[in-house]
C-alpha cells in the first residue's frame, strides 16, 4: 500500500482526491489542511509520496517545500496547484519538487503519476546518516560499524526525528504529535519513557549520542 501525505487546505478538492485514491485500496491517505502541521508530520512520518498545494494561508507551499528539502532529500513530492505559470512550475521544480500537476486534473492521471513515481523511488536506498550511525528507512534497521540492529519502531522513529533536526529543541507535545498522532490521548510521560529506552538501546549498542533533556520543555540531540 502506498502511503500518501496530502497537504492542501482546499476542502472540496482534497476530499475528492482522498476518496478517489482510497477507492482502489492501493493507497493510504493522510490529509492535513494546516501546512504547518503538514510540515511537522512530513518530517516525522515514513511517507512514500507527498502531495503538496501551493496557495495555503499560514505557510506557502513553496516555502514548505524549501524547508522540507533541507531535511529530507529523498521523499518524492508532487505539487498540485492552480498556479500554472511557467515561472511557478520552474520554482517548484527548482525547489525540489519531483513533479508539478496543475489543477484541475484527472484523478486517473494523478494515480498514474503517483504510482510511477513511487515505483522509481522505492528502488532507491533510503537512508539517513548521522555521524557514524545510519538509519535505513526501508528495513527499519540501525547500522553502526558495519553491523545492523533492530530498535523498537517508536525508538527508531524518535531517533529519525533527532537525526533530521539535530540541535533543535523538540518539545514533548511536538514529539507526541509526531510519534502518536495529533488526536492521541497519551501523556507526555510516555515521551520521557521512550527517550530513556532509546538512550539505553544506544548505550547497549555502544553508540555515544548525547540526547539532552531541556528541563520543562523537551529534548535535543547535541552535535
Amino acid at each position: 500500500m502506498i502511503k500518501v501525505l496530502l497537504i492542501d487546505d482546499d476542502s472540496v478538492g482534497s476530499l475528492a482526491i482522498k476518496i478517489g485514491l482510497e477507492v482502489d485500496n492501493a493507497f493510504e491517505i493522510k490529509w492535513l489542511k494546516n501546512p504547518i502541521d503538514g510540515l511537522q508530520l512530513s518530517l516525522s512520518g515514513d511517507w512514500d509520496i507527498i502531495l503538496l498545494d501551493v496557495n495555503m494561508s499560514s505557510l506557502n507551499g513553496f516555502e514548505l517545500l524549501r524547508q522540507f528539502r533541507v531535511r529530507d532529500s529523498n521523499t518524492p513530492i508532487i505539487m498540485i496547484t492552480v498556479r500554472s505559470k511557467e515561472s511557478d512550475i520552474l520554482m517548484g521544480l527548482n525547489l525540489g519538487a519531483d513533479d508539478y500537476l496543475c489543477k484541475p486534473f484527472s484523478l486517473k492521471i494523478l494515480k498514474a503519476r503517483v504510482s510511477a513515481m513511487t515505483r522509481r523511488f522505492q528502488q532507491k536506498s533510503r537512508q539517513i546518516l548521522y555521524n557514524e550511525v545510519t538509519l535505513d528507512l526501508e528495513s527499519k534497521k540501525l547500522i553502526y560499524k558495519a553491523k545492523s540492529y533492530r530498535l523498537n519502531i517508536k525508538e527508531f522513529n524518535l531517533l529519525k526525528i533527532f537525526f533530521l533536526e539535530p540541535n533543535r529543541v523538540h518539545t514533548r507535545d511536538l514529539l507526541l504529535d509526531r510519534l502518536w498522532g495529533f488526536d492521541s490521548d497519551i501523556n507526555d510521560r510516555t515521551v520521557d519513557t521512550l527517550v530513556t529506552r532509546l538512550r539505553r538501546s544506544l548505550k547497549k549498542i555502544g553508540i555515544d549520542l548525547e540526547i539532552k533533556t531541556i528541563r520543562g520543555v523537551g529534548y535535543t540531540l547535541n552535535e
